[in-house]
């Protein structure tokens, strides 16, 4: 068996280490872009212009199948909350998919 593990290797857990300040579970701090938002919206601007209609289809495409309108609505919220374009985008791929 060629397996070493932390403690065969000096790494890990079989390893002593050292340790200064405090310990323990403490709240980890807010930043600005910490929301379930940000980051979505970054990348949605971050596209190319194909790459976003390839995006908005595929999502409207599913959503649009969707029999429960407060479903739709509370997701198309997340959309909106991404970035405004973002929204308003799958909203009418959305409504237009509906409505044929």
């Amino acid at each position: 068996n060629s397996y070493q593990g932390p403690a065969e290797t000096g790494l890990g857990l079989g390893a002593p280490q050292a340790v200064s300040g405090y310990t323990g579970t403490h709240e980890a701090p807010a930043h600005t872009k910490d929301d379930n938002f940000f980051q979505a919206g970054e990348l949605y601007r971050l596209m190319s212009e194909a790459e976003k209609e390839r995006l908005v289809a595929n999502i409207a495409g599913g959503l649009s199948q969707v029999t429960l309108e407060d479903v739709i609505e509370k997701n198309l919220a997340h959309f909106h909350a991404a970035d405004a374009d973002y929204g308003k985008r799958v909203e009418e791929a959305v409504r237009a998919l509906r409505d044929a």
